[in-house]
């Protein structure tokens, strides 16, 4: 079994590389973690809030499986 987290944006801080990374510890071997970091919409172009969070949705849907 594995367990994906999806996420918006490629660096993300030091305390969440920190989180993860104790989280991913505590799980059992049989159940595997993996981050999937998508490339955020670039906030230039005028584009409206809620465009931007439907082409990042779309970014997310595609990396995980169905």
């Amino acid at each position: 079994m594995r367990l994906i987290i999806a996420s918006v944006g490629q660096k993300p801080p030091a305390w969440a590389e920190a989180a993860y990374e104790e989280f991913e510890r505590r799980f059992p071997p049989e159940m595997r973690l993996e981050l999937k970091a998508v490339k955020a919409e670039p906030r230039t172009g005028g584009k409206a809030a809620a465009q931007l969070m439907q082409a990042e949705a779309k970014r997310l849907e595609a990396v995980l499986p169905v």
